[in-house]
């Protein structure tokens, strides 16, 4: 039988009622001295990245979240239970010093975006130098590939280099009301930064109310999101040597 690994947390955390966890199975939690970590059983030493499991997996974090503190363990980390007494045993000075670091707080998230249907359009109207190459390679009929590329190329700068002010203006706001800052990557051109934000718990509707003064110096182009909070993926970053299965990243998405 292998057991299936959510977090780790203070021992009066891993406390009832427990919630289903993946396949069905109820999650519960075994004490290691002064700390605890969060199982669930599982027949397979692999699991599939599926939606549905990667939905409760989060959810179950999420659920202990509201007692206290968790150190999120990567989806899919399996092992038998003599490999996890192991694991608990030979990293007991970084899981305990990481539980106190991050006691009491938590991980939001920030998205500002360019609200406009055409991104490419917008920096055309914003970037003279950008519209001027864009007149030369189209003032051809038939604009070769290189000019083309050379022309997203220029598009990609000023892109890039519209983000990094942008990074620098709203970290600056947001220093006070936040422990870490961390930049993370963007999905498309219209968003101008995603940033994860470590925040004491007792202060998000201070973090909420900085935001909301900060939204005041943008235009109406720019739309700002919070969301979370969330488990602390993107700030305890810690790598275990798990006991006949290698080393690996446990604490990371």
């Amino acid at each position: 039988m292998y057991l299936y690994l959510y977090g780790i947390v203070e021992p009066e955390t891993a406390c009832p009622p427990f919630p289903t966890g993946i396949n069905g199975t109820r999650v519960f939690s075994q004490k290691y001295g002064d700390i605890a970590v969060l199982l669930g059983d599982i027949r397979t030493s692999k699991i599939r990245p599926e939606r549905r499991h990667l939905k409760l997996h989060e959810e179950v974090v999420r659920e202990f979240m509201k007692r206290g503190t968790v150190l999120p363990v990567s989806y899919g980390t399996i092992a038998q239970r003599m490999q996890i007494a192991h694991l608990m045993e030979h990293n007991h000075k970084a899981l305990r010093a990481n539980l106190t670091e991050f006691s009491g707080k938590v991980e939001t998230h920030l998205k500002l975006v360019w609200d406009v249907d055409n991104i490419y359009k917008y920096f055309l109207e914003q970037h003279p130098e950008l519209q001027e190459e864009a007149a030369t390679v189209f003032s051809r009929r038939m604009p070769s590939q290189w000019e083309k590329i050379e022309l997203g190329k220029l598009f990609e700068e000023l892109l890039k280099e519209e983000r990094e002010k942008y990074v620098q203006k709203v970290e600056k706001a947001l220093s006070s009301y936040c422990n870490e800052i961390k930049e993370l990557n963007v999905a498309d051109e219209r968003n101008i930064l995603r940033l994860a934000c470590l925040i004491e718990r007792d202060k998000e509707k201070e973090f909420d109310e900085g935001v909301r003064q900060m939204a005041g110096d943008f235009n109406d182009i720019h739309s700002f999101e919070i969301t979370g909070p969330w488990s602390l993926y993107n700030f305890c970053n810690i790598h275990l040597a798990v006991p006949g299965m290698g080393r690996r990243h446990v604490f990371s998405r």
